[in-house]
């Protein structure tokens, strides 16, 4: 069943010389990549590309030289310290430096769960997906040889789901990124059986729709839709909500993206337009993939999931195209 429209520092995985970069830039675009290019590289795309730290805003800037001011000079640090210390770090877009809080922390906290949870989501967002997956798996175990499985992560001061929920998302982010799709699925299962919200059930069930599509199983996609009502409680402007509104046929495409601006696109546009695109390749419609898949990857948005996945998803429709 088709579910969209047809409108409109680190040693990684790299498929370079099997791929071409996507469409080359406008004036405008040009401008921002020299601007960018300015700042330091914190990955190496799955094309090969440089990727740039993002520019942040000077309170970012500001609360991320203080945070590695503090870790430099704290003898004692705890748990919850690193994590604090790492998620500001990461939020100013210094991936690799997050990384290396992390990584101090663990050398402290050697059983930490926590901190190899929050190491791998910056290994992915770096594209050193085994790094990821090791950090994971070990997560996985000391989860639960702590019987640690109820022990929630916080946003904003307030629960967002367990550290058990979140370990297996990322898993799932994992086999997705290596066209795993049948493994990523069982990781996505789980996670819809462990989100204890609306935004997380959301978001474990559009890619858990995702990787049975990809998978080949459009039926099981489609009945894991059933799970999140039409008029459900949450954030319309949550890229999932709208991806999961699209796949149900609530909305259509054009309701929720403009696919003729991608230079217009922010991240939140970008998500869509990955979802967009998923569902297309499902589908066997390579070409028009393709240049939805150019869109997302001329925006500056590399951290974010969707452009990752449009990464490792173009790499393949133009290897297999040769």
């Amino acid at each position: 069943m088709k579910t969209y429209s047809r409108s409109l520092f680190a040693a990684v995985f790299i498929l370079a010389g099997c791929v071409t970069a996507p469409s080359a830039l406008t004036a405008q675009e040009a401008q921002t990549s020299e601007a960018a290019a300015s700042m330091p590289v914190e990955a190496t795309s799955f094309l090969g590309e440089p990727l740039y730290r993002k520019p942040a805003s000077p309170e970012k800037a500001a609360a991320a030289e203080e945070a590695l001011a503090r870790l430099e000079a704290s003898e004692e640090l705890s748990e919850d310290d690193y994590i604090e210390i790492g998620g500001t770090v990461a939020g100013a877009g210094r991936y690799q430096d997050a990384i290396a809080a992390y990584s101090q922390g663990i050398a402290d906290f050697e059983d930490s769960y926590k901190l190899r949870r929050h190491r791998a989501h910056r290994y992915i967002t770096t594209r050193q997906l085994e790094k990821a997956y090791d950090d994971l798996k070990e997560a996985e175990a000391l989860v639960k040889a702590a019987d640690a499985e109820s022990v929630y992560e916080y946003k904003g001061g307030h629960p967002h789901g367990t550290y058990a929920h979140w370990i297996q998302y990322h898993i799932g982010i994992y086999h997705y990124l290596n066209g795993d799709f049948a493994n990523s699925a069982e990781a996505f299962e789980g996670c819809v059986k462990t989100s204890e919200d609306n935004d997380t059930l959301i978001g474990s069930v559009d890619w858990l729709y995702n990787a049975y599509l990809r998978n080949g199983q459009p039926d099981k996609a489609s009945a894991v839709l059933e799970l999140v009502d039409a008029d459900i409680e949450a954030d319309e402007t949550y890229p999932y909500y709208k991806r999961v509104m699209m796949y149900k046929g609530v909305v259509s495409t054009e309701d929720v993206i403009d696919l003729s601006t991608p230079e217009s696109w922010d991240g939140r546009d970008a998500t869509v337009a990955y979802g967009v695109a998923s569902g297309m390749i499902a589908d066997g419609d390579d070409d028009a993939a393709r240049s939805i898949l150019k869109g997302v990857l001329n925006t500056s948005y590399w951290p974010i999931w969707a452009y990752v996945s449009a990464e490792r998803d173009y790499a393949r429709l133009v290897q297999d195209g040769e």
